[in-house]
C-alpha cells in the first residue's frame, strides 16, 4: 500500500461528468481524491492505497455501489463508505440495512453539503477500526437511520472547467 495520506478519498461513479465534478469539489475542499469510473476498477484501486473514505454511486453497470460497499467492508470493516445517488429515498432506505454504507447523499447536492457529510463521516468513530486507527477513534454510538440520510437541496452554482 502507498504511504498513508490524510484525507485520501476514492470517488466511484460511472458518469464521467459527475465523477469529475465531485472530484473537483472535494479537491477544492482540501481532500486528496482518486476518481474511478467503475466498481470493478474501484476494487483493484482500493487494494493499492490506504483510503480514509470511499464515495460511491449506487447505480452502476457491473459491480454497483451496493456490491462495492459489501466488498470494501469485507476487506476493511472500519472504512467509511458514503453512497451518492439519484435514486428515490424509499428505494435506498429499503436496501440500506446491512449494506455497510454509513451515509447517503442524494443528488443534487452542493459543495457545502458534500463537505459537511464527508468531514462528519470521517470524524465519526468507526466500529471494528484497524488497530493503527484506534487511537484516532472513540467507541461508536448507535445511530438511527435518520442520522445517516442527508437531505439535498438544488445545486445553486455549477463548477466550470
Amino acid at each position: 500500500m502507498a504511504a498513508n495520506t490524510k484525507n485520501q478519498i476514492m470517488v466511484v461513479d460511472d458518469d464521467r461528468t459527475i465523477l469529475d465534478l465531485i472530484t473537483r469539489m472535494l479537491s477544492v475542499l482540501g481532500f486528496v481524491v482518486t476518481p474511478v469510473d467503475s466498481g470493478s476498477k474501484a476494487l483493484v484501486r482500493f487494494r493499492q492505497d490506504d483510503f480514509q473514505l470511499v464515495l460511491t454511486d449506487l447505480q452502476m453497470p457491473g459491480i454497483d455501489g451496493w456490491e462495492l460497499a459489501r466488498h470494501l467492508k469485507k476487506e476493511r470493516p472500519w472504512l467509511p463508505v458514503i453512497a451518492i445517488t439519484g435514486q428515490g429515498r424509499e428505494a435506498v432506505l429499503e436496501k440500506l440495512g446491512a449494506s455497510g454504507i454509513e451515509r447517503v447523499l442524494f443528488k443534487p447536492f452542493s459543495i457545502e453539503q458534500l463537505g459537511q457529510v464527508v468531514k462528519t463521516t470521517m470524524a465519526r468513530p468507526q466500529p471494528n477500526a484497524a488497530p493503527d486507527r484506534l487511537a484516532l477513534r472513540r467507541s461508536p454510538q448507535p445511530r438511527a437511520t435518520s442520522q445517516i440520510i442527508d437531505e439535498s437541496r438544488p445545486v445553486t452554482a455549477s463548477a466550470t472547467r
